[in-house]
């Protein structure tokens, strides 16, 4: 499904271009339990699908190293305390100065929030927001 969705979303990626310039693609990652249970990363495979079609790099910089309650169903407060010091950058990873983070659905924005927050603790100064669905 990651080739449709992601040129579905193509337009609305390149509004987001429009203002952010051109800039890496940082899916949000999952936690390496649930990605050998799924056996992939949904916001990954949009991610990469993504970069095909724009010709824009993905990075894999952020890691999930401490697993987290499925956010589905949960109100905003209880996502932000979910993902509370539950991602960090990958070692050795360096995170660019200007990211668009990519997810599956957005519902709070606090996964997006959570992640644009480790990336601008460690050095990022612009941090964009990408996801392929909305929740209401």
């Amino acid at each position: 499904m990651a080739s449709p969705l992601a040129s579905s979303a193509l337009p609305a990626l390149e509004s987001l271009l429009a203002v952010s310039g051109p800039a890496p693609l940082v899916p949000v990652p999952v936690h390496a339990l649930r990605r050998r249970q799924r056996g992939y990363n949904q916001a990954e495979l949009l991610a990469i699908e993504m970069g095909r079609l724009t010709s824009l790099p993905v990075l894999d910089v952020l890691v999930r190293h401490r697993p987290t309650t499925r956010q589905h169903g949960l109100g905003r407060s209880a996502r932000l305390h979910n993902l509370r010091g539950a991602l960090a950058i990958g070692r050795g990873a360096s995170p660019p100065a200007v990211a668009i983070v990519v997810d599956d659905i957005l519902t709070t924005s606090a996964t997006l929030e959570a992640c644009a927050e480790v990336l601008r603790r460690h050095g990022t100064a612009r941090v964009f927001g990408f996801a392929v669905a909305r929740e209401v």
